[in-house]
């Protein structure tokens, strides 16, 4: 037991460190070895106890942010998210008596198989997938142009699985076909990396982070202050001369329809300087309420509106409220009503782009960057670029910007198109098709979190048409369970 319990956390401990703050990426590599020794030979009870606890640390030191939201919401998120590091090894006890050669590849199957149910079920929590913690590395990433996060954090278990394979056995051999297909998926990778294609068109885009603490964000009294410091920053990128200026989530102080005023003057402002405003706003029709992205054109005029389709449970809304009124007790928020169709916003570009072409650029909200079907749909609408506007505030000066942004570098990928990213207190930036984050807001420290700052650049649209992921989706997950049932099938015959 007491071995048992020291690989436990142990892999959990480098799993911890695998991703922001710490970012030692190279340790998710072999950061489930511990782990798989632990459960060889276990009780399918067992085994999903000892991964069922390893799961628990790891989402408590990546994910413990959320005790800025709500303690006992916390709590809930990892005792749940850890029941598919359980699930996890329930199946390896299922499939250890398999030859190291099927397991190599039904067990990296099942781990994505479990993360894209995380991924989906219960609105979905797609954060912290093994394969993000490889988010900067650009060669190993490219793949998710086929398979999205879920073919890296294949790529990664398996490697895991061929490790601890290797070490018990003490058979090389057993890493010579799993050690080809990684140089195949590392060499496509450095020939997509080092390609560079003729531009569609270019953009000069500035990024407002104004940093307004969340407790201060919804108070009257500080709303005048935060509009002159949105304003003030605006006006500074500005002398730039950019194509679009963009503000974060639910920028705009206070309530379109209590401070019309106010609304008026952002406006009177955007006509002065003659460049288009994308800005976070909480709209209302009727008695519904939305999470909004409006874009003010050149002119000072509305031009368009977006409102957000995948609402965060607990966040814009209590599921349930009905049927459990206490949770409305432990998270009470009022609910936000999600849109019903997607947007998609006019590019206005000085430099004009090829003659006849229009081109647009959708916005996701908050968390939506982790939602690879909105971000998929929004491609396959005609998005030449997205746009990511977010408020993580919340969660103060923690590592969750970090893991939010990794998640979005996976969706430029996913969808090879560029991504642009506003965040009220970061990390705010430029993301190209090829997963590359520049041009952060940072201060002289290279402080990129809870400073008030600008950054103008260029975005461009390097390649037509859509990737394999944006025309066919997660066809790659479905084959990982469709190994999941011919494993399945395999261990029933050698029974």
């Amino acid at each position: 037991m007491t071995r048992s319990l020291i690989l436990a956390i142990l892999s959990s401990l480098l799993l911890v460190l695998a991703y922001p703050l710490s970012g030692f990426w190279g340790l998710a590599w072999a950061a489930m070895v511990p782990l798989l020794f632990a459960l060889d030979g276990k009780t399918p009870r067992a085994a999903f106890g000892w991964a069922y606890l390893t799961g628990f640390f790891f989402f408590a030191g990546t994910l413990s942010w959320f005790i800025h939201v709500t303690l006992p919401g916390m709590l809930l998120l990892m005792m749940y998210l850890a029941l598919y590091f359980g699930f996890f090894g329930l199946g390896y006890a299922y499939f250890q008596k398999l030859p190291p050669s099927w397991k190599i590849g039904i067990l990296p199957a099942l781990w994505v198989a479990l993360e894209f149910i995380r991924d989906r079920f219960l609105s979905g929590f797609g954060w912290v997938c093994l394969g993000h913690s490889q988010y900067q590395i650009l060669p190993v990433i490219q793949i998710a142009e086929f398979t999205g996060v879920f073919g890296v954090s294949f790529l990664v278990m398996m490697v895991n699985v061929v490790l601890k394979e290797m070490i018990k056995n003490r058979c090389w051999k057993t890493g010579v076909i799993p050690g080809l297909f990684s140089l195949l998926v590392l060499g496509y990778g450095a020939l997509m990396v080092s390609i560079t294609y003729a531009p569609k068109f270019g953009m000069k885009i500035a990024v407002i982070q104004p940093n307004v603490e969340q407790h201060r964000k919804w108070l009257p009294s500080s709303w005048d202050e935060i509009t002159e410091r949105l304003l003030a920053l605006t006006g500074e990128a500005a002398r730039h001369n950019p194509d679009l200026i963009i503000w974060p989530e639910t920028a705009f102080p206070g309530f379109i329809w209590e401070s019309p005023e106010r609304f008026e003057r952002i406006k009177d402002f955007t006509a002065r300087q003659k460049i288009p405003l994308l800005l976070g706003a909480v709209t209302k029709v009727g008695e519904r309420y939305y999470n909004s992205a409006i874009l003010i054109s050149g002119e000072g005029a509305v031009a368009a509106q977006y409102n957000k389709l995948h609402l965060v449970p607990f966040g814009e809304y209590v599921p349930f409220r009905r049927q459990l009124p206490f949770l409305s007790e432990i998270v009470p928020i009022a609910d936000f009503s999600a849109g019903i169709e997607l947007t998609r916003f006019p590019i206005s570009q000085k430099s004009e782009p090829r003659p006849g072409e229009k081109n647009f650029f959708s916005a996701l909200i908050c968390f939506e960057d982790t939602v690879a079907g909105t971000a998929r749909a929004m491609t396959r609408q005609g998005a030449d670029f997205l746009v990511n506007m977010t408020n993580d505030a919340w969660f103060q000066d923690t590592q969750a910007p970090f893991l939010h942004l990794q998640a979005a570098v996976f969706q430029a990928v996913a969808n090879r198109r560029s991504m642009v990213r506003a965040a009220n207190t970061g990390v705010s930036g430029f993301i190209d098709e090829k997963g590359l984050v520049y041009s952060f807001v940072q201060d002289k420290a290279g402080k990129k979190t809870m400073r008030p700052g600008y950054v103008v650049d260029g975005i461009v649209r390097t390649r037509d048409g859509m990737s394999f992921y944006a025309r066919f989706g997660d066809v790659f997950a479905y084959l990982c369970f469709g190994a999941v049932i011919l494993g399945v099938i395999k261990r029933k015959i050698s029974l």
